[in-house]
């Protein structure tokens, strides 16, 4: 397995203030519901920025540059993407999957 900055298997883990740059693969990857992520900044890793397959994730308030892939991938309802920094992303900057969403005041920017 290719590894990632921040591995969460765990519901309702919550990162905050946290700063990732580069890597192989993911900045954070999550298998679990209720991940929240709040002023994190993930620059240029090789994959996705933040890749989620679960419910009720919610990412506010962050940066999210360079990814190699998405910037973010959810897979999961009630998703919130609020007032985030999204750019230069090698594909889509942001993929949601599932129902409920609520996405508002992001500044996206494609490379």
């Amino acid at each position: 397995a290719t590894p990632v900055a921040i591995g969460v298997l765990s519901n309702d883990v919550r990162i905050e203030g946290l700063s990732i740059q580069n890597g192989r693969a993911e900045g954070v990857r999550a298998i679990a519901d209720g991940l929240t992520l709040n002023k994190v900044s993930i620059r240029g890793p090789a994959g996705d920025c933040v890749l989620v397959i679960g419910g009720g994730a919610q990412i506010t308030a962050s940066l999210l540059r360079g990814c190699g892939d998405r910037a973010v991938d959810i897979t999961g309802n009630d998703a919130v993407l609020v007032k985030n920094d999204i750019s230069f992303c090698d594909n889509r900057c942001v993929d949601l999957e599932g129902d409920r969403a609520r996405v508002e005041g992001n500044t996206v920017q494609m490379s």
